[in-house]
């Protein structure tokens, strides 16, 4: 037997060599495998004691060959094994008493079957700096086998290490992956990947499945140039929410494609990820252009950084919930009716002022808990360039907002404005 599998032979050594009593390293095992939330044999948190100790223990691996997918089995405790990248998730922070670090979960494909592996802090970090890609072929050395919810998983505890583009005998199948354009989603889809640039952001809410479990969603909208989209974020996706900016180019990873009464939406499940300005990427024009407010011209979707000097009282509508239809009170075919606003407000760059409109969930975003601390704010306001013949004047349609982040505030307010 690997004695990296024999709990009662490392003890023997730590007691030999430390003085320790038995139950003394037994008592650290126990705290040990706690500490790893179960991810961590005995046998296994015996070597990492050992480690810490200084007691060197000799390993001769009796399974340094790779294992097939398809033969794996739990009572094999530990299992090499080598594949193609089919699935990343995202990188999430762990916390666990005074320890913290980075987890991810990938899922790799060797042509027998596939299998999710679990990756954790240093391991994580290859996925954040790119070094695993959808479509790379990594080993994993010395995993943990575990039994998950339906099927085994694999653990990379530290005993285990990741190798980029091993040396195998058998053939790994390749992974072409399905890029698609927004124009080209329809609703049978599954797996696929989009690039475009983030038009509009909608904040993460809480939401309780029927078991009572708590869950969290956002959404944002999704352009690419030949059409936009929705791109619903579920999970740990969601907070992709508050680490994208508007007009970001990303790369969205392992997405299914739903319809929602006849709109296409992109649904990110644990299954997917986000990347933020990915390295490898098609031609995609920016979706806001940067202007002054005395260069708009009408039709032009722009981004324009200003403040807002005027507030007018807001306008109160009823619109139905479901149809998004503005009604008297409720909707004659939904039976729903919800209170909203329009807001209209004057929005000065230092080139000129120009009147922005804001309708519904903007308009609310805007008003906020209170309205008045609108006033003299300095914003950036993605939008679009409108005509008011009636008023014989140009009008700025705001589909989102945002403060300046911290980069643009050291530049200053003409920092990137060109003569």
């Amino acid at each position: 037997m690997n004695i990296l599998d024999n709990k009662e032979k490392i003890v023997e050594k730590i007691v030999s060599e430390k003085g320790l009593t038995k139950d003394e390293i037994e008592e650290r095992i126990r705290e040990k495998v706690k500490e790893y939330g179960g991810l961590l044999t005995e046998a296994g948190a015996a070597f990492s004691i050992a480690k810490e100790l200084g007691v060197k223990i000799d390993v001769q691996t009796s399974n340094n060959n790779w294992v097939r997918i398809k033969d794996l089995k739990e009572e094999l405790g530990f299992a090499s094994v080598s594949g193609v990248v089919k699935m990343i998730s995202k990188v999430k922070d762990w916390t666990s008493g005074e320890k913290s670090g980075k987890v991810v979960s990938l899922i790799i494909d060797d042509g027998t079957g596939d299998i999710r592996v679990t990756l954790w802090n240093q391991d994580a970090e290859l996925v954040n700096s790119g070094k695993i890609k959808l479509g790379d072929i990594i080993g994993i050395k010395n995993a943990i086998i575990k039994k998950g919810q339906n099927r085994l998983e694999l653990s990379v505890g530290m005993r285990g290490r990741v190798i980029l583009n091993p040396n195998v005998e058998f053939e790994i199948p390749s992974l072409k992956e399905n890029i698609v354009k927004i124009n080209e989603l329809s609703a049978d889809m599954d797996g696929v990947s989009v690039y475009g640039r983030v038009i509009r952001k909608f904040e993460k809410t809480t939401f309780k499945r029927e078991d009572g479990s708590e869950g969290k969603m956002a959404s944002i909208i999704l352009g690419d140039g030949t059409a936009n989209a929705r791109l619903v974020l579920w999970g740990a996706n969601a907070d992709y929410v508050n680490e994208i900016s508007i007009g970001d180019l990303i790369k969205v990873e392992n997405a299914n494609v739903k319809d929602n009464q006849g709109k296409i939406e992109l649904h990110l499940g644990w299954k997917g990820r986000i990347i933020r300005n990915p390295k490898d990427h098609p031609d995609i024009s920016e979706l806001f252009n940067k202007e002054q407010i005395d260069k708009l011209k009408d039709g032009d979707t722009a981004v324009i950084r200003a403040t807002v000097v005027k507030i007018y009282p807001p306008t109160q509508i009823t619109i139905c919930p479901v149809c998004g239809a503005i009604v008297d009170e409720l909707c004659p075919e939904h039976n729903q009716g919800r209170k909203t606003y329009i807001v209209n407000a004057e929005l000065d760059d230092g080139t000129g002022v120009i009147r922005g409109v804001m309708f519904r969930r903007i308009a609310e975003k805007f008003i906020g808990e209170n309205l008045d601390n609108r006033l003299g704010e300095e914003l950036m306001f993605y939008g679009k360039v409108k005509m008011n013949d009636l008023f014989d004047r140009k009008e700025f349609i705001v589909q989102d907002f945002e403060y300046p982040n911290p980069e643009e505030e050291i530049r200053g307010e003409n920092g990137d404005k060109e003569d």
